[in-house]
């Protein structure tokens, strides 16, 4: 049997995915209070814009949540593409939310 690959890589060299950043300054963004009824402030430089990051996932202690709305300051998480429920929102000040 013959093996080819289609891509070849350094040895210990793997090639790595990951989601575009959450704003254009920085690829994380930090929560700026308590969650409430699926509703997570955030904290904003100004980079971020109402609707920006509708359709993306974030990351928030291990748990996936989908962005249903945002305005500049707080985001509408889901725990589906779906939005027919809103997301448990594990999240205080200070945590950090990661792309998905």
């Amino acid at each position: 049997m013959k093996v080819v690959a289609s891509f070849l890589f350094p040895a210990g060299v793997a090639k790595i995915f990951h989601a575009p950043d959450l704003s254009p300054t920085s690829r994380t963004l930090i929560a700026a209070d308590y969650a409430s009824d699926g509703v997570l402030p955030f904290r904003n430089d100004g980079s971020i814009k109402a609707g920006d990051l509708v359709g993306r996932w974030v990351i928030a202690n291990g748990i996936n949540m989908y962005v249903g709305a945002n305005s500049e300051g707080d985001m509408t998480l889901y725990t589906d593409s779906t939005m027919s429920q809103p997301s448990i929102i594990m999240a205080t000040e200070g945590t950090v939310l990661f792309p998905g």
